[in-house]
């Protein structure tokens, strides 16, 4: 599979929620992920798609609105634009910070765009360009809910 359609496909799975497909395209044992939807810097695949999962659950309507912008060998450009309305309970005892209740607000962000590298049909690394780019922390503050990150290990 090109760096292109591996990188639609792993985004096709997360949109429509199927976690396990999704991380079928990431190669677990070098995956880096820098902000995006992460906890805060690096952090390893499933940790990542589990916080993507408890998301889904929360936002059923969530739309990356994702769009691959160029490929360069084995580097794709894209772009992402995430919307959805917050109308279930968000699960983030994981992350201490217990259960998040609907606030029945809809948000869209900002278009933000990144860089995925492929290695042998495995994503090896996922960045957005912006260190200012929408994560967790940012979505929560939206909806209005005060948070603070907890401490990963």
């Amino acid at each position: 599979m090109e760096p292109k359609e591996t990188v639609q496909a792993f985004m096709n799975a997360l949109q429509a929620g199927d976690f396990k497909k999704a991380l079928s395209f990431i190669a677990s044992d070098e995956f880096f992920c820098a902000p995006s939807l992460s906890i805060v810097g690096m952090v390893l695949a499933c940790p990542w798609m589990e916080i993507g999962a408890r998301l889904r659950s929360a936002f059923p309507d969530l739309d990356y609105q994702f769009k691959i912008e160029s490929v360069d060998g084995n580097i794709v450009r894209f772009s992402t634009q995430i919307q959805g309305t917050h109308t279930a309970e968000l699960d983030l005892t994981v992350m201490k910070m217990g259960m998040i209740p609907a606030t029945h607000k809809s948000l869209r962000t900002n278009r933000e765009y990144g860089i995925a590298t492929v290695r042998d049909g495995r994503i090896i690394s996922w960045a957005m360009e912006s260190m200012k780019c929408t994560n967790l922390f940012t979505l929560l503050e939206r909806l209005g809910v005060k948070s603070q990150p907890a401490h990963v290990n």
